[in-house]
C-alpha cells in the first residue's frame, strides 16, 4: 500500500517523521546560534498528499471496462510523474484499492504517516474507494480514468454534491494538465487555509480550464413537443426490449413503474440469430457510409464495422418483430461472455 510509520521516542510519546524533522531542526538552529550568528534551519517537510487508485488489478483481470487485459500500470505512472513534475513543492505517495476494505486499511496507516491530503482516481466504474477518503476530513480531489471509471465518477460524484462534502473537489479530464492545475489547490490548504478554502479552489480551476461555450445562436427550429401529461398518455402501452438482464431488471418492475412503457426480456440467442441471418451487403454499405462520414477512425479494422452494421441491422429486426420502439442490452455480459459478437454500439 506504499504506507509507512516512523515513530521515536519513549512508549508514551510517540513522535511522527514531521514532528521529528521539526525537533531537529529546531535543535540544528540552537546548535549553530552558538557557533555563527547565521541561523541554520532544516528543510520544512514537503506538503505529503496519497495518490489512491481505485482499480481490479494492475491488468485488467475480468470484463469491465475499458476491456479485459487493459493494462493500467503505464497510466498510473503517467499520472503520478505528471503530479509531480508540475507540483515538486509537494511530495506525492501512491497506494491502490480494490474497495472499502483496502482503502480503509491505506486510511489507518496514513494516521502515522503525515499524510495531508488525497487524490484518488477511479480508474475502474465501481470500486468503493473514495466514500472511505472523504470522510477523513483532509482534502481529497477525485478524478477518473475516461470512458473506464467515468460511470462509478459520475454516480459518487454526484453523491457528494448532494451531501454538500467540503473538504471535497472533483476533476474530470483527459488532459493530465488538468489534474495537476487542481493538485496545485493543495498549497491553500499548505499554507493555512481551510478545507473549504481548497475546495473552492479546486472548483474554480476546473472551471477556469474548461472550455467556454462557442456562439450559442441557433437556427429557427419549429419543432412541436407533446406537455408532460400528453407524452405520458402517448408512451403508454409502448414497448422497450431489454436483450438479457443487466443490473436492473425493468421487466419485473411491471409498466405502473415505468410510465406505463412495457419492457420485455428477450436473450441473447435471438438477438445472434439476427445478427448471423442479417444481409451482407446491406452491413456492408452501412459499415462503409459509417466509416466515410466519420471524423475519424482508431484502432478498429473495416470487419470490426461490418460486423457492428450487421448488429445494427439485427437490432432493427428483433424490434420489428416485437413492435418494440426501444431496445436497450447487457452488451458487457453478452460480448465478454460469448453470447454475441458484436458490440451494437453503433448502431
Amino acid at each position: 500500500m506504499n504506507t509507512f510509520s516512523n515513530r521515536s521516542g519513549c512508549a508514551c510519546c510517540p513522535m511522527s517523521r514531521r514532528r521529528f524533522l521539526a525537533a531537529a531542526g529546531c535543535g540544528a538552529a540552537c546548535a549553530g546560534a552558538l557557533s555563527s550568528p547565521v541561523r541554520a534551519f532544516a528543510e520544512e517537510p514537503k506538503y505529503r498528499v496519497r495518490v489512491i487508485y481505485a482499480l481490479h488489478a494492475d491488468v485488467q483481470p475480468g470484463p469491465d471496462w475499458p476491456n479485459v487485459g487493459y493494462d493500467f500500470r503505464p497510466i498510473m505512472e503517467q499520472t503520478v510523474a505528471a503530479l509531480r513534475q508540475g507540483c515538486p513543492e509537494f511530495e506525492f505517495l501512491t497506494a491502490k484499492a480494490t474497495g472499502s476494505e483496502e482503502a480503509a486499511k491505506i486510511v489507518a496507516a496514513d494516521e502515522s504517516a503525515d499524510i495531508d491530503g488525497y487524490i484518488v482516481v477511479q480508474l475502474n466504474c465501481w470500486n468503493r474507494v473514495v466514500q472511505t477518503v472523504v470522510p477523513t476530513g483532509k482534502p481529497t480531489i477525485y478524478s477518473d480514468f475516461s470512458f473506464a471509471g467515468s460511470g462509478g465518477f459520475l454516480v459518487y460524484n454526484a453523491g457528494f454534491l448532494r451531501a454538500g462534502a467540503g473538504n471535497y473537489g472533483f476533476v474530470s479530464s483527459g488532459r493530465m494538465d488538468d489534474l495537476v492545475a487542481a493538485a496545485r489547490c493543495f498549497d491553500v490548504v499548505r499554507k493555512g487555509g481551510t478545507v473549504a478554502e481548497f475546495a473552492a479552489a479546486v472548483a474554480r480551476a476546473r472551471k477556469d480550464r474548461t472550455k467556454k461555450p462557442c456562439d450559442m445562436q441557433c437556427k429557427p427550429d419549429d419543432l412541436q413537443v407533446l406537455s408532460i401529461s400528453d407524452c405520458l398518455e402517448k408512451v403508454k402501452g409502448m414497448k422497450i426490449l431489454a436483450v438479457e438482464k443487466g443490473w436492473l431488471d425493468l421487466a419485473a418492475l411491471g409498466p405502473e413503474a415505468t410510465a406505463g412503457i412495457e419492457c420485455v426480456n428477450i436473450p441473447f440467442a435471438e438477438l445472434n440469430a439476427a445478427w448471423e441471418a442479417a444481409d451482407k451487403d446491406r452491413s456492408v454499405e452501412i459499415a462503409e457510409r459509417w466509416l466515410k462520414s466519420a471524423k475519424a477512425v482508431k484502432d478498429v479494422d473495416r470487419e470490426t464495422v461490418v460486423k457492428s452494421a450487421a448488429m445494427y441491422l439485427a437490432q432493427k429486426e428483433v424490434m420489428k418483430k416485437h413492435n418494440a420502439v426501444a431496445i436497450t442490452i447487457n452488451c458487457l455480459g453478452g460480448f465478454y461472455g460469448g453470447h454475441i459478437h458484436a458490440y451494437p454500439c453503433l448502431g
